[in-house]
């Protein structure tokens, strides 16, 4: 289940949203699974924003031709076809929600330049969006974006360096423009992963694992700090997390992680036992026990 908490709990937290509405769950990755929910899916945009009709954004004779005829396809009676009918509702609903959200994050201005890199343009898009929240109609969001390429089997020291740069700079200028624009109280950004690494190499690089790490940063975070235990490096009989081949257990669990995040964004302690079955094998959150993530 706590794989899929972030798509959960705001079920809960916005129950009254219409199916039409654009719903507090965007993502700048298309569909995910951990932002899937039993009551919707994420709202998918680019780093350029939402996706739209695009004869609807520039005017001409050609477009105004193309839109004519989109038009009469969309008002068209489909004669009780029921697949016609459920894609021109779907395509209407696209283009609806499309507008909205252009209208909604028009004229909202970065105060800052961000690196090239997809990543740091997804979080451009995200601190805009952000700011478009009261237009949206949204009290809280959560976004999810992605940044891929982490799977070191070869060239680990010469990528993992490259890869570090492009995310330390990404959150750096994020985070320093939530500042700007009066956000940051407002905002904590964390990261996950499928899985950990093995600190056995297989020639150049490492192979999948079972303990990793996970960056929190926001201004309600206590920061410049380490949660759990740092892993002693060595192998095997020198070190009691190795389960072998250099796989660490892990000494805190991500459903410690995930509740205080949940609770920090306004879930109950009572739903926490839903949305993290196996919560109560490692910590007592809802009891009062906590990692000291925030302050």
């Amino acid at each position: 289940m706590n794989d899929v908490w972030l798509g959960f709990f705001p079920d809960g937290l916005q129950p009254s949203k219409s199916a039409h509405e654009i719903g507090m769950k965007i993502s700048l990755a298309g569909n995910n699974i951990a932002q899937n929910g039993k009551i919707d899916l994420p709202y998918a945009i680019t780093d350029k924003g939402s996706v739209g009709l695009y004869v609807k954004e520039e005017k001409s004779p050609l477009n105004d031709l193309l839109l004519d005829t989109f038009n009469r396809m969309m008002n068209a009676d489909q004669n009780g076809d029921p697949f016609r009918e459920t894609y021109l509702n779907l395509t209407r609903d696209a283009q609806s929600k499309h507008e909205t959200f252009k209208s909604a994050t028009r004229g909202i201005k970065i105060p800052r330049s961000f690196p090239s890199s997809d990543l740091a343009q997804q979080l451009r898009m995200v601190a805009k969006t952000i700011a478009a929240s009261d237009r949206l109609g949204h009290e809280q969001q959560t976004f999810f974006v992605r940044y891929i390429g982490w799977d070191h089997h070869d060239e680990l020291l010469a990528n993992h360096a490259r890869m570090l740069r492009v995310l330390s700079e990404a959150l750096g200028v994020f985070q320093a423009t939530l500042d700007d624009m009066g956000l940051a109280d407002r905002v904590v950004t964390f990261t996950g992963s499928d899985f950990g690494r093995t600190l056995t190499s297989n020639g150049n690089g490492t192979d999948h694992g079972w303990g990793g790490n996970t960056l929190v940063m926001g201004n309600a975070v206590k920061g410049g700090q380490i949660l759990g235990d740092y892993p002693e490096l060595g192998l095997a009989s020198d070190n009691a997390l190795d389960v072998g081949n250099g796989v660490l257990i892990p000494t805190t669990s991500t459903d410690q992680l995930y509740a205080d995040l949940s609770l920090w964004f306004g879930v109950q302690p009572s739903a926490l036992k839903t949305l993290f079955p196996n919560l109560n094998r490692f910590a007592d959150v809802a009891g009062g026990e906590r990692l000291g993530l925030f302050t």
